[in-house]
């Protein structure tokens, strides 16, 4: 009776210690998978539409890129939606200087401007060109109805058009998302668009220095993006 008791005890001892090594190494994989990067796949929709849209190489709505480019625009686009969330992407007609009109992939809606402590939301439109991304894209400036583009703006013409130094000087190996980037620091240092000024009525007294200092075109938030015309 004493040598099963003894026995018994180990055996109880034995399991127990099992056990507890059981959930000591149960816990630790646990914390290997819990600290692994979690990987969130690009919704289809986005890249089911570019597929289709490049896919179409004749008929009135194709688009002029070439074979060899396409997986890197698609790719680009991608990633500047990802990183810009308020830009969507779609295709309209653009006309060129030569008269010819192109259908071409384009992303529209805001980026964030930070502007003497504020921020911001400034409408613009990046065109991807028929030669892109060997050629710069074209990114206009788009003044909602109660805005203006500031005169004499050191990067944005009086039509909307924007010169940052990277589309000035283009080459293959710049993308959107560093050209999006730079346009937010750009228009965060010189701010592109203002708010149309209101006219108060003639007052008797001349305005003091305060109400002229306030009357001054200031940065002006649009309204939100219509979302990605994608399907």
């Amino acid at each position: 009776y004493y040598f099963v008791l003894t026995y018994l005890t180990q055996l109880v001892d034995l399991l127990s210690w099992v056990q507890l090594h059981f959930s000591l190494f149960k816990r630790e994989v646990g914390l290997q998978l819990d600290s692994q990067p979690e990987h969130h796949p690009m919704p289809p929709s986005l890249r089911s539409y570019l597929q289709q849209v490049l896919s179409h190489t004749s008929g009135p709505n194709s688009v002029p890129y070439s074979e060899i480019t396409k997986a890197a625009i698609e790719e680009q686009l991608i990633n500047l939606q990802e990183i810009f969330p308020s830009l969507g992407i779609s295709v309209d007609e653009f006309c060129t200087n030569d008269g010819r009109v192109l259908h071409l992939l384009k992303a529209d809606g805001t980026i964030p401007v930070h502007y003497q402590g504020s921020k911001y939301n400034i409408p613009i439109t990046i065109w991807l060109t028929e030669e892109f991304p060997v050629e710069a894209p074209i990114v206009f400036v788009v003044p909602t109805h109660s805005m203006i583009i500031k005169p004499g703006h050191s990067q944005v013409n009086s039509s909307g058009q924007a010169y940052t130094p990277s589309l000035c000087t283009w080459n293959p190996s710049n993308n959107l998302v560093d050209l999006t980037f730079e346009l937010s620091e750009c228009f965060g240092i010189e701010p592109p668009l203002y708010a149309k000024p209101t006219h108060a009525a003639p007052s008797a007294s001349p305005p003091s220095s305060a109400s002229s200092s306030a009357s001054r075109p200031r940065p002006s938030p649009p309204p939100p993006p219509p979302p990605p015309t994608y399907a």
